[in-house]
C-alpha cells in the first residue's frame, strides 16, 4: 500500500478517535450554582479555604465572604483579599494591601493588620508552627504563636507565582521552574521534576501531578513519573489554563479562560467531558478551582460559583442545544433517548463537526517506453504448392507476426501527485433534534411491541427515529398497550376509551369500550389478568379472554376531592391510591386498606412511571412496587419537584423535574453516597445582636430576646436538609419537638422567663436520615430585683424600718413624734407596695389594665387588716399608748 497514504489515514484516524474521545459526552456532571450577588455582596472572588465545620470562607475583592449552606455574610478588610488560609482560631489574609488576620466567629469588624508595607500578597500556606505568604518577589514567613515575628526569606530575586503544600512539603512556583522551602526555611531547586516544570499538585491519596510552561501533564505513581497523553492537549494549548487541581484520586480538572473547565482521566489522559456553557456552567472564564471536603468542585466566575459535583452517580442531559417547552415525559428507547416537552418530541443525538481537507498523495507510475520489435529467422524448408501450399504459407505468416517479442529494455518509473479530498470530524457532541410530525405537547411514551408510541393532544402516533406516524387523531390522557395482544387502549381528553387492534403495520379501531364515558386517568393489569380503568370517581374492571372483552364491571370509590385516582400491584392484589387513602379489591368490592396508612402514611405526590410504575410519596419518603412497599427509588427524594420517571438498562433511571431538569441516575452507585454531616450552633442573637458563645452561657431576662441559628453545611444541593428543635427546662417541662422544616434551623424566642434551658435541634436529609446537634445549655437571669439575694435585702431593710420605727416610738420625746410617723407612714407604704408587686409578678394579666386595676385593689382589701393594726401601732403617741396601759 502507497506509504503517503497510509500515513494520511493514519493521521485522520488518530485525530477522529482523539475528537471522539474528547467530546464524547455522557450527561453532565451534577452542579449546583450559587450567587452572592442576590444578597448584594460582590462577585469578584479570588481563593476558597474550608474550615473543619464546613464553612467555606472565600478572598473577596470586598473582604472575606464566609458562607454555610445556609446563609451569606462578609468580613470587612480595608482591601481587596486575594488569598487565605486558617490556624489556631484565625483566619489569615492577604491581598492589595498587606497581609494579616482575623479571629473566626468573631464580629466582622474585627480585622488585625500584621504587615502593611508588603503590597499584592499572592499566596499563604501554613506548615506546622510556622506561617508563609509571598508576593510577587518575597517571601515572608511568620510564626502561629506570635504573628506579629515576620521574617523574610532570601529569594535571590526570583518571581514567584504560587506557593503550594503537598505531603507535607512546600514547594514555590516562579517563572524558573519549582523550588522547596527545606524545614529551616532554605529554598532550592527541586529536583527529580520533569523538566519546565511549574507548577505541583497533590490528591488526598498522595498522588502528585506537574504542570509544564507548555501545558504537559506529567503524574506520578509509586514513585514513578511518567507523561500524561492528553488527547485534547490543543484545546489547553487555545484557551489558556488557569488552575489545575485533582478533582479526585483518578480525575484532573483543569480551568481554562475561554473554555470552562476540562475534565481529565488522570491514568489515560482522555478527555472526560468538558464543563462550559452549553453543559449549564453560567461562565467559560474561570478564575479559581477548590476541591471540598465532600469532593465537590468549587468554580468561581463573573456570576458567583458552582460547585460540581463528579462524584455523585447524577449526570444532567437538559443542558444540550435544541430542546424547547417544559419537559414532560422520557423514555429510552433501542440506546437512544426520546423526551417529551410542552412543544413537541425530541431525539437525543450526535452532533459532528466535520471539516473536508485536500490531500495529495505520492504516487510511483510506470514512464512509458516506444517498443522495438524483432523479426525471427524465418526457417529454410521446401516449398509446397498447390491449395494446402498456399494456406499453410498464410498460417506460417499469421504465426511470425504473433510470436515477435520487443527488445529487452529497462523499464523507467516516476512520482506524480495525485490530488483527493477527505472528510475530517472535528468534534463531536449531542443535540436534540424535534421528531418530525408531532407539533404538540407530548404527555406520555411508551415501547410497545418493539415500537415507540407518542400520546399527544393531537394524537396518537408511531415514532421511526426522527418521524413520527399519525395513528390516531385523538387528544391523548393515557395510553396502555396490552401485552400479546396486539391491543392498544387509549384514554382522552374527550372521556373516552378507544381500543386499537394492530393488524398488518395498520391500526384499526375494535369499538370494544364504545359508550364508556368517564375521566381515565390509569389504565393496568392486575395479578389475574384482568385491564383496570381508574376514573374520576369510579373503577372498571376488564375481564379480557385471548383479544375478547368477556366482561364490564363497576365500582364505586371514595374520591370527596376529585383526585386522580392511581393503581398498583400490591401483595398479589391490585391496590388503588388516592389523598384520602388505600383501596384493595376483595370479593367483588373496593375495601379501605387502614393498615397502610397507619404504616407510610396517606399519600401526597404521585409519579406514574413511563413503563407503568406507580410511585407515592407521603411526606419524606418515596414508596413504590415491592411486597414491603419500600424500594431503593427513595433517591427521588434528592430531587424538589420529580414529575416524570423512565427505567432505563440495569440501574439507570431517568428522572425529570418541574424546574426542567433531566437527570440520568445510577441507584447502585447512590447506595455509597452518604448525606451524613454535622449540625452546630452557628450563633446566638440577643436583640439581632451577637452573643458570645460559651459553655454556660447567661442571658439576662430583659435580653432575652434570643434567635438560634444552626448550621449543617451541603454545598450539592441534593440532601434538601429539613430542621427541627425543641426546648426543655431544668425543672423537667419539655416543649414537643417542632415541625419538619427547612428554615427550623432558625428559632426565635421572645423573652424567656428565668430559669435553665437545654435546646435541642436535629435536621434530616433527603435519604430520610436524622443527625442531632449537641444540646446547647444556657441560663436565663432575672433581673436583680426578682433576685432572691435582692427579696433577702428588702426583707432585711424593712425589718430595720419597723424596729426603728419601734424604737422612736418608745421614745418620750416628741422632737421625734413627726420623724416617727413620717417614717411609720413610709414603712406602711413599702410595705403594701411590696406585697402588691410580688402578686402582680405571679397574677397580672399584661393584655388588659382594668383586670390589672381589680387585682390591685383585691390584694390592698386582703392586706387592709394588717395595715390597720400596723398603722394604729406604728403612729400612736407615747401619751396614748401610756392611756392604754392605764
Amino acid at each position: 500500500m502507497n506509504q503517503g497514504f497510509l500515513r494520511s489515514a493514519l493521521l485522520a484516524i488518530i485525530s477522529l478517535y482523539s475528537v471522539m474521545n474528547g467530546f464524547s459526552q455522557s450527561g453532565s456532571y451534577f452542579m449546583s450554582h450559587y450567587n452572592p450577588a442576590e444578597e448584594n455582596f460582590d462577585n469578584v472572588n479570588f481563593d476558597l479555604h474550608q474550615d473543619d465545620r464546613g464553612v467555606m470562607h472565600i478572598a473577596n475583592r470586598q473582604g472575606v465572604l464566609h458562607y454555610d449552606g445556609n446563609g451569606w455574610w462578609l468580613t470587612p478588610i480595608p482591601y481587596s483579599v486575594y488569598c487565605l488560609d486558617e490556624a489556631l482560631d484565625k483566619i489569615y489574609v492577604g491581598g492589595r494591601e498587606g497581609f494579616g488576620y482575623i479571629l473566626k466567629g468573631a464580629d466582622v469588624d474585627k480585622y488585625h493588620a500584621l504587615d502593611t508595607t508588603s503590597r499584592d500578597v499572592l499566596d499563604i500556606i501554613i506548615r506546622g508552627d510556622d506561617g508563609f505568604y509571598i508576593t510577587e518577589k518575597k517571601l515572608f514567613t511568620f510564626s502561629l504563636l506570635d504573628p506579629r515575628t515576620i521574617n523574610e526569606i532570601k529569594t535571590n530575586d526570583l518571581e514567584f507565582l504560587d506557593i503550594t503544600k503537598v505531603n507535607y512539603r512546600l514547594y514555590l512556583s516562579t517563572t524558573e521552574g519549582l523550588y522547596e522551602i527545606d524545614q529551616k526555611n532554605n529554598l532550592r531547586k527541586s529536583s527529580n521534576v520533569p523538566e519546565r516544570s511549574f507548577f505541583i499538585r497533590g490528591a488526598s491519596s498522595g498522588k502528585l501531578l506537574y504542570l509544564t510552561d507548555e501545558n504537559t501533564i506529567y503524574t506520578e505513581r509509586d514513585g514513578k513519573t511518567e507523561r500524561l497523553n492528553l488527547v485534547n492537549q490543543g484545546y489547553l494549548q487555545d484557551h489558556t489554563v488557569t488552575e489545575i487541581v485533582w478533582a479526585n484520586d483518578s480525575l484532573i480538572a483543569i480551568s481554562t479562560l475561554s473554555g470552562g473547565i476540562v475534565f481529565i482521566d488522570a491514568l489515560s489522559g482522555e478527555t472526560l467531558q468538558i464543563a462550559e456553557y452549553e453543559t449549564g456552567l453560567p461562565d467559560n472564564q474561570i478564575n479559581t478551582l477548590f476541591v471540598d471536603r465532600k469532593g465537590g468542585l468549587w468554580t468561581s466566575h463573573l456570576h458567583g460559583f458552582t460547585v460540581i459535583s463528579p462524584s455523585l452517580p447524577l449526570r444532567s442531559y437538559n443542558f444540550y442545544p435544541g430542546l424547547d417547552g417544559a419537559l414532560l415525559s422520557v423514555l429510552p428507547y433501542k440506546d437512544e433517548l426520546y423526551v417529551g416537552t410542552s412543544l413537541g418530541l425530541y431525539h437525543l443525538t450526535v452532533r459532528r463537526q466535520m471539516k473536508q481537507s485536500v490531500v495529495y498523495d505520492r504516487v510511483r507510475v510506470a514512464v512509458d517506453v516506444p517498443e522495438e520489435v524483432v523479426e525471427p529467422e524465418p526457417e529454410t524448408k521446401k516449398k509446397r504448392r498447390g491449395l494446402f501450399g498456399r494456406k499453410k504459407k498464410a498460417q506460417e505468416e499469421a504465426a511470425v507476426e504473433k510470436t515477435a517479442v520487443p527488445a529487452a529494455v529497462e523499464q523507467e518509473y516516476k512520482y506524480i501527485y495525485k490530488r483527493r479530498t477527505i472528510e475530517q470530524e472535528l468534534s463531536r457532541s449531542y443535540e436534540y433534534r424535534k421528531v418530525g410530525g408531532i407539533d404538540s405537547k407530548c404527555v406520555q411514551l411508551i415501547e410497545y411491541d418493539g415500537k415507540l408510541i407518542a400520546g399527544t393532544l393531537q394524537g396518537v402516533y408511531e415514532v421511526d427515529e426522527d418521524t413520527a406516524y399519525l395513528v390516531n387523531e385523538v387528544p391523548v390522557l393515557y395510553l396502555f398497550g396490552l401485552n400479546n395482544q396486539n391491543l392498544l387502549f387509549i384514554s382522552t381528553i374527550d372521556e373516552e376509551v378507544r381500543v386499537l387492534e394492530q393488524w398488518r403495520n395498520s391500526w384499526e379501531e375494535t369499538g370494544m369500550l364504545d359508550g364508556l364515558n368517564d375521566y381515565i386517568d390509569q389504565i393496568t393489569y392486575d395479578p389475574d389478568g384482568n385491564v383496570w380503568l381508574c376514573g374520576a370517581d369510579s373503577l372498571y374492571r376488564i375481564v379480557m379472554e385471548q383479544r375478547d372483552m368477556v366482561d364490564v364491571e363497576v365500582y364505586e370509590i371514595e374520591n370527596p376531592h376529585f383526585d386522580r385516582i392511581y393503581s398498583t400491584n400490591y401483595r398479589n392484589q391490585i391496590l388503588f391510591i388516592n389523598s384520602t387513602g388505600y383501596f384493595s379489591y376483595e370479593n367483588l368490592a373496593i375495601v379501605r386498606q387502614d393498615t397502610i396508612e397507619q404504616s407510610i402514611g396517606l399519600p401526597r405526590k404521585f409519579i406514574l412511571g413511563a413503563q407503568g410504575q406507580l410511585l407515592v410519596n407521603t411526606g419524606n419518603n418515596w414508596y413504590g412496587a415491592g411486597n414491603n412497599l419500600r424500594t431503593s427509588l427513595n433517591f427521588l427524594s434528592f430531587f424538589k419537584d420529580p414529575i416524570a420517571i423512565a427505567k432505563d438498562k440495569d440501574f439507570d433511571y431517568w428522572v425529570t423535574t418541574a424546574s426542567n431538569d433531566l437527570y440520568k441516575v445510577n441507584i447502585l452507585d447512590l447506595s455509597n453516597v452518604s448525606g451524613e454531616d454535622e449540625i452546630y450552633l452557628k450563633e446566638v442573637r440577643s436583640k439581632d445582636e451577637k452573643v458570645q458563645l460559651v459553655t454556660q452561657l447567661k442571658v439576662a431576662q430583659e435580653a432575652s430576646q434570643l434567635t438560634f441559628e444552626f448550621a449543617s453545611p451541603d454545598y450539592s444541593g441534593i440532601y434538601r436538609k429539613e430542621y427541627r428543635f425543641r426546648l426543655r427546662n431544668a425543672g423537667g417541662v419539655t416543649a414537643p419537638w417542632s415541625a419538619w422544616s427547612e428554615n427550623n434551623n432558625v428559632i426565635s424566642y421572645q423573652f424567656l422567663p428565668p430559669g435553665s434551658y437545654t435546646l435541642e435541634a436535629s435536621f434530616r436529609n433527603s435519604l430520610g436520615s436524622v443527625y442531632d446537634a449537641e444540646p446547647f445549655k444556657f441560663k436565663v437571669v432575672a433581673p436583680y430585683w426578682k433576685r432572691p439575694w435582692f427579696y433577702v435585702l428588702e426583707v432585711i431593710f424593712f425589718s430595720g424600718l419597723l424596729i426603728f420605727s419601734f424604737y422612736l416610738n418608745r421614745g418620750r420625746n416628741r422632737r421625734y413624734m413627726v420623724i416617727s410617723r413620717l417614717l411609720g407612714f413610709m414603712t406602711l407604704i413599702l410595705i403594701v407596695e411590696f406585697f402588691q408587686t410580688v402578686a402582680e409578678y405571679y397574677y397580672e394579666a399584661d393584655n388588659s389594665p382594668v383586670i390589672n386595676f381589680f387585682i390591685q385593689a383585691f390584694i390592698a382589701l386582703l392586706i387592709l387588716p394588717v395595715e390597720s393594726v400596723l398603722r394604729n401601732y406604728l403612729t400612736r403617741t407615747p401619751e396614748e399608748k401610756k392611756a392604754v396601759k392605764s
